[in-house]
């Protein structure tokens, strides 16, 4: 799962705010799809 995100989530990481969101979110991937 994270590697189909990880594209995406890093353009988005390149916005403060919605990288903020998107670290959040990939922690809870993170730890629910494990």
């Amino acid at each position: 799962m994270r590697a189909s995100l990880h594209g995406p989530v890093e353009r988005m990481c390149r916005l403060p705010r919605l990288g903020e969101l998107m670290a959040g979110l990939d922690r809870f991937l993170e730890g629910d799809g494990e």
